[in-house]
């Protein structure tokens, strides 16, 4: 039943890592993926294992910006408060 006046609201569903939105997530975990190819480029020897750092890392990405996206803003609380 549906009454006089009654209005809908669209409310889209968003996809949350670890409690961080995705779209804060994937930028963050991106730009520490380009640090840590840089760092398995220049530290480790072996093609295979760096190959393999950065296989694990990449399927992390979003994981690896959700935690950095909660440890700025845990110093960032920290400071202000």
């Amino acid at each position: 039943m549906i009454y006089p006046g009654l209005k809908f609201k669209q409310q889209f569903q968003t996809i949350k890592i670890h409690d961080v939105l995705s779209t804060q997530a994937l930028p963050l975990g991106l730009i520490a993926l380009l640090f840590i190819l840089l760092l398995s480029i220049l530290y480790i020897d072996s093609i295979w294992i760096a190959s393999i750092v950065c296989m694990i890392s990449g399927l992390m990405a979003q994981s690896i910006g959700a935690y950095i996206y909660k440890t700025f803003n845990f110093i960032r609380n920290l400071i202000i408060r």
